[in-house]
């Protein structure tokens, strides 16, 4: 899972800069909290239980105190369906009130009028939204709701209608990748900005299933290299990250260092991925967990002779302690799927500078005839 990203208008690099700062610091300036585990879709892949029982209000106000106090400037209010909650109006204002800076993740199919009120009259960073399709017929394979495409298109356009801030991205499944081009479509038409993301992972409880579902890698690069824009920021990733010094952690990211997660029955964790580390929130403080948490994963090195280390396509695969976990059974051993994303996007990378000097030696030899 890539890591944390939070939505903000102020400029990359002053991002970077506050990252950097805050990693020197461990100050947990991100992070994500689950609201609920409960949805109203029931999509193929999903890795969440939806047995959780929600914590109450009041002790979400207590985790959002301690959680501000501890530094905390950019906050995703996630689920399961965090609209689920009838006192998700209350969570809100009152996060924004603590000062924090909040994205929601939502599947968009809730969003009534008294949510575009709320988030017109308090504005997020971004109301993150997942397309699962470009019709009803692919939403009912894919999440068991055919009518939830209207109405996600209905609560798009809401809340576009309003000013917020909206982003569409899309999961990559066998059973939508023939979609794909009409959900990004979907997306310029709305004016947003659009991601897609092949990586699908086990459920939380060890069910292997979900990952049938994946995209070929090859499959998966060609559709996101279909975008000269996307390809254009893999080759700018590509270049920054293989760059720098490599920092000798098994934890590359800002999980358990700038990052965190919360779930919904209180679980402190460095990221979603990360459930065998954790501290349970209901029987001590934030500042004790994060604590914690984040002497465990920076005391993780990256083990001599480590596979992964000396290849070239390390910047491009989204190499994840966790993910690997997931996948493998060890934090260190490679996954083959994110390995094969890598090597694949590693050739689209060489081609695309290959096709440019061509390009120029042509022109080169017209200019010189």
């Amino acid at each position: 899972m890539t890591e944390f990203c939070p939505e903000s208008s102020v400029s990359e690099d002053f991002l970077r800069r506050l990252n950097r700062q805050a990693a020197l610091a461990r100050v947990p300036v991100a992070g994500s909290l689950e609201l609920t585990s409960r949805c109203n879709f029931q999509c193929v892949h999903c890795y969440l239980r939806h047995d959780e029982k929600d914590m109450p209000l009041s002790r979400i106000r207590s985790l959002l105190d301690q959680i501000a106090g501890a530094g905390c400037l950019f906050l995703l209010l996630t689920g399961g369906e965090p609209l689920l909650r009838a006192d998700f109006p209350e969570i809100y204002e009152y996060a924004a009130r603590k000062g924090l800076l909040l994205t929601v993740f939502t599947n968009g199919s809730l969003i009534e009028d008294a949510t575009v009120e709320l988030f017109r009259r308090i504005p997020p960073q971004a109301v993150d939204i997942t397309l699962y399709g470009a019709s009803a017929e692919t939403y009912r394979v894919v999440t068991g709701r055919g009518e939830g495409f209207e109405e996600v298109r209905s609560g798009i356009e809401k809340l576009r209608g309003a000013g917020v801030r909206v982003k569409l991205k899309a999961v990559m499944l066998r059973q939508n990748e023939q979609d794909l081009p009409a959900i990004e479509k979907l997306a310029r038409d709305f004016g947003t900005s659009f991601r897609m993301d092949p990586v699908i992972f086990s459920r939380l409880n060890g069910d292997r299933d979900p990952l049938t579902f994946r995209v070929d890698p090859e499959k998966a690069v060609q559709l996101e290299f279909s975008s000269p824009r996307r390809a254009a920021d893999w080759k700018k990733h590509f270049e920054r990250a293989s760059g720098m010094t490599p920092s000798g952690r098994l934890f590359s990211c800002g999980a358990g260092v700038t990052s965190f997660h919360i779930d919904s029955t209180g679980k402190l964790q460095p990221c979603i991925m990360t459930p065998y580390i954790h501290y349970d929130l209901n029987s001590g403080s934030f500042a004790d967990g994060w604590h914690r948490i984040s002497e465990a994963v920076t005391a993780r090195d990256i083990p001599e002779n480590w596979v992964c280390g000396g290849c070239r396509c390390r910047p491009l695969c989204g190499i994840c302690p966790g993910y690997a976990w997931f996948e493998t059974g060890a934090e260190d051993k490679p996954a083959d799927y994110l390995c094969k994303l890598g090597q694949t996007r590693y050739m689209y990378l060489l081609e695309g500078a290959e096709d440019a000097n061509r390009k120029k030696e042509s022109e080169k030899t017209v200019s010189e005839a």
